[in-house]
Formats: structure tokens, C-alpha cells, sequence
């Protein structure tokens, strides 16, 4: 049930929070997407074109500007890789915080 709660927690703060836009939407959306179907680890390494595609984003800026922006705003924890065969590091923040953790809960507006 936790898996499924950071998806509805997202989608209810997010309602709220003016600064998501369409982007950010289609960018959790493909990164949840891509992390079930990996088996949800937790955290899970992914490249920048495994979600592009699903989120139909087509300008690396863009997809970088929008995971900036989630991290920034507190959904969820990403640390680049700045090497080809290693993918970056993503977990999502649930309603408890850092999946389970206390320490961070998402951003308000």
C-alpha cells in the first residue's frame, strides 16, 4: 500500500502546489511508472532517456529542469551520475516523508 500512497500523496500535494506544472505531471508519472516496473527498489538508478520517452519530453534541459525542479520541491530524493554507465539515483518522498523516514515530508507551496 506504501507504493501506491506516494503516488496519491504526489497527485493530492501537487493539486495544490501552483509551481507543478504539466512537465513535472508527466515526469513523476513516468519515473513511478519506471520504477514499478523494475520491481520498485528502492532507490532505483535510472537514464534520463528510459523516462523522456514515456514523459514525451524530447529536450534533455527540459528533463533536467523538471527533476531539479521535484527534488527542489521536495517530492522526491535525486542524485546525478556524471557517469555513462551508471544511472542516477531517485527515491520518492511519501506522506511520512522519505519512504518511511520522518526527517522530510514534500514541500507545501
Amino acid at each position: 500500500m506504501e507504493r501506491f500512497e506516494i503516488l496519491m500523496h504526489f497527485f493530492s500535494a501537487s493539486e495544490a502546489d501552483f509551481r507543478i506544472g504539466k512537465g513535472h505531471l508527466a515526469l513523476f508519472s513516468a519515473l513511478y511508472i519506471y520504477w514499478s516496473r523494475k520491481g520498485f527498489p528502492d532507490p532505483f538508478r535510472v537514464y534520463g532517456y528510459q523516462v523522456m520517452l514515456m514523459a514525451k519530453i524530447s529536450a534533455n534541459s527540459t528533463y533536467n529542469r523538471l527533476l531539479n525542479d521535484l527534488k527542489d520541491f521536495g517530492y522526491l530524493r535525486y542524485e546525478a551520475s556524471y557517469y555513462k554507465g551508471k544511472g542516477s539515483s531517485i527515491t520518492f518522498y511519501n506522506s511520512q516523508g522519505f519512504n518511511g523516514e520522518t526527517e522530510n515530508t514534500m514541500n507545501d507551496p
